[in-house]
């Protein structure tokens, strides 16, 4: 099923605004599926890891690995705060980040 990008964006803006207003913790999954992992996975990982630790927000964030989601076609897969987000290269990895997490408070 296709969405058109003002959907996209409703479950974007939807997923983050119920995930601060609940206080939820924030989450990164990533797809551990052989396909997104051997597609971009494998380097997005270590991405991740040093974006949250350089910011200093690992305990805010949940970040684990997920099984294949038969989206294989579609991968790398990534899913954060809710939102599965599919053929995802380096850049858009870190501009989605940036978007989830430039507000995740310090510590809090």
């Amino acid at each position: 099923m296709d969405y058109s990008i003002d959907c996209i964006r409703y479950f974007i803006i939807y997923s983050r605004f119920v995930t601060e207003a609940i206080g939820m913790k924030k989450t990164i999954g990533i797809c551990m599926g052989s396909s997104c992992f051997a597609r971009g996975n494998r380097e997005h990982l270590e991405l991740i890891e040093n974006y949250l630790h350089g910011n200093k927000i690992e305990a805010e964030v949940k970040f684990s690995g997920c099984r294949c989601r038969n989206e294989c076609g579609r991968g790398p897969n990534i899913e954060i705060n809710g939102c599965l987000y599919h053929e995802v290269d380096t850049g858009t990895l870190l501009d989605l980040l940036v978007y989830h997490f430039s507000d995740v408070n310090i510590g809090v």
